[in-house]
């Protein structure tokens, strides 16, 4: 659990803004959570957060070829798949209900490529495209879903925007990147001097490597090489980047 502002604090005494002892105004404490915020936000979207990888199964009571994803709502009461919207999709899997053995694998592909795959069936799914709208986002497939089947869906839980007196529920170890890459934005912000401004970022720089060398870097590539190696070609490699 990291504490918010803990973590501001000590962003703001990194650049020197605030020495110990000494209590964070309201100007600054609203900037620093602000630009907190942001930075949560664009790591989001890099799954950056590999601890918070998720699974959720759906077993669909239409075949249709569109499921909607995210959270009910009085603005939004329908939805197909209720879970707090992700901001991309890791892998897609469909299993089979009677035993609940996954089948296949889904090729995710871009939302404009997906019409090259679709036919109008019911069967199962083989392609399929995500598109992060919000507040609702939307996992399309090439074929209608036979409902005899399940989906299966990996994706990496967004960290939601924190207020000033919250508790991060995340690793300890993501607290480094998190803290000097908002030093680093506050002394742009601050314009302190370029010596500063260089040795934050060196320091974000090295936190953020650490995180995607040892976490982030072991996602299976070798894995899904070795288990199609009668069609490793570029396309289907491409997806494993």
């Amino acid at each position: 659990m990291l504490n918010v502002r803990n973590l501001i604090v000590d962003a703001y005494k990194m650049i020197g803004d605030i020495s110990d002892g000494e209590a964070l105004d309201g100007t600054r404490s609203t900037v620093g959570l602000q630009l907190l915020n942001d930075i949560i936000s664009e790591m989001n979207l890099e799954n950056f957060f590999a601890s918070m990888i998720d699974t959720v199964t759906y077993a669909p009571t239409a075949s249709q070829y569109d499921y909607t994803i995210g959270r009910t709502s009085a603005s939004y009461p329908t939805v197909d798949i209720d879970i707090d919207r992700p901001s991309n999709l890791l892998r897609v899997y469909t299993s089979f209900n009677p035993t609940g053995t996954v089948s296949n694998e889904i090729t995710l592909v871009a939302p404009q490529d997906l019409m090259m795959f679709r036919t109008d069936s019911v069967s199962l799914p083989t392609y399929a495209a995500y598109v992060s709208n919000y507040p609702q986002s939307k996992l399309s497939l090439n074929v209608k879903m036979d409902t005899n089947y399940s989906l299966i869906l990996h994706y990496a839980k967004d960290i939601q925007p924190v207020q000033f007196n919250d508790e991060i529920e995340i690793a300890p170890e993501y607290e480094p990147s998190l803290k000097y890459a908002l030093s680093y934005l506050l002394s742009e912000r601050y314009g302190k001097d370029i010596e500063i401004k260089s040795g934050m970022k060196d320091l974000r720089n090295t936190a953020y490597d650490k995180i995607r060398t040892n976490t982030q870097a072991k996602t299976p590539l070798m894995a899904h090489m070795q288990n199609n190696t009668s069609s490793n070609t570029i396309f289907h490699m491409d997806g494993w980047r």
